[in-house]
């Protein structure tokens, strides 16, 4: 009904499986991850693919952040992080509840930190995860740790990166931890900041407004 309409129909699957009858009526599959946009490009070649990054919660504005020492938070669901019941030594944990729409207590937590630990557990490798977290932790201009072959960690935090795991056990884990501690402060922890800066501006307003610009040009410009 809607394509007899006029319609043009542009799917987006965020967490979550796509779904082979509405693939059928789609014209546009927009990816929120490049993992996905990847994905869907192998697995869809007959459809326009088209990568719109995630934003983050706009009521994020941070002011005035810790720089004193090293403090390192978790922002996330409780089930989510990776090894959070053994990291009580060297992380806050602030779980977040997305189900409830007004759960904004997180938010005004995020000041006090200037790391944030973002890998998660294993999850279901079907379902493609945007950079959120990262995301997230760049709008507060704060380093993160996180695993390299975790969704797309490696795509944002290249290798010279400096807290990237590539391993992802938990002696490994402690042993960034330390490594974090180690290093606040040095050329080592500016140069993670540096990059976390370019995670910021690909996750910016202007940036995703030209995502989706840029989606519309390519709509005008076919024949459907």
């Amino acid at each position: 009904m809607l394509i007899a309409k006029g319609n043009i129909l542009c799917f987006d699957y965020i967490d979550s499986i796509e779904k082979k009858f509405q693939i059928f009526y789609a014209s546009v599959l927009i990816a929120s991850s490049i993992k996905q946009f990847i994905y869907y490009k192998s697995k869809y070649p007959d459809k326009i693919i088209h990568l719109i990054n995630h934003h983050v919660d706009p009521r994020i504005n941070i002011h005035k952040q810790n720089n004193y020492e090293l403090k390192i938070g978790y922002f996330g669901e409780k089930e989510n992080g990776l090894y959070l019941d053994k990291l009580q030594d060297f992380l806050i944990p602030n779980y977040i509840n997305t189900k409830e729409n007004s759960n904004s207590n997180w938010i005004s937590q995020l000041n006090k930190f200037n790391a944030h630990y973002i890998v998660r557990k294993t999850n279901n490798k079907k379902v493609f995860k945007p950079f959120l977290k990262g995301f997230t932790a760049a709008h507060c201009a704060s380093n993160v740790i996180a695993y390299k072959f975790d969704g797309d960690s490696h795509f944002y935090l290249n290798d010279e990166y400096p807290y990237l795991l590539e391993n992802d056990s938990f002696k490994n884990t402690i042993d960034m931890f330390n490594y974090m501690q180690d290093t606040f402060k040095t050329d080592i922890w500016l140069k993670g900041l540096e990059i976390m800066k370019e995670v910021k501006y690909k996750s910016s307003k202007k940036y995703i407004v030209n995502q989706f610009t840029t989606l519309m040009k390519i709509i005008n410009s076919n024949d459907f």
